[in-house]
């Protein structure tokens, strides 16, 4: 089973999310911050990360930068409600995620963007 981290602090939207996964064979872990993400990212093997882009406090690009230095490259969903989806493409891309979903998504939406993340091997980005 395929372990996905779940990051969002919105804990309606994280607990729908994670049943989805659930219901999808996945083995989903959440969290409800991005400091509480990059912890786990560090200390726990992942799958895949699904990241929110808008937290208070450290938000999902700070989560994607620690993500994307790690030692062992992990595909990153970049995930966002409200944001224009062609600026954070552009920026996540650049970063390190594969996908951006905008929020709100369908069951199918989310499994064809594990897919797509997870297809091919997964590269981190490098930072200055």
């Amino acid at each position: 089973m395929r372990r996905v981290l779940l990051i969002d602090d919105d804990s309606a939207v994280r607990d729908t999310i994670a049943l989805t996964l659930l219901s999808l064979g996945f083995a989903p872990v959440s969290v409800g911050s991005a400091i509480e993400g990059i912890e786990r990212a560090e200390r726990d093997p992942f799958d895949v990360v699904l990241v929110d882009m808008n937290m208070p406090g450290v938000d999902g690009l700070e989560v994607i930068k620690a993500v994307a230095r790690l030692p062992r490259p992990v595909p990153l969903i970049a995930m966002s409600g409200g944001s224009t989806e062609r600026d954070y493409e552009v920026l996540t891309a650049a970063l390190g995620a594969r996908v951006f979903l905008v929020k709100p998504f369908r069951r199918h939406d989310l499994l064809a963007a594990i897919n797509a993340a997870t297809s091919g091997p997964a590269r981190n980005a490098t930072f200055a």
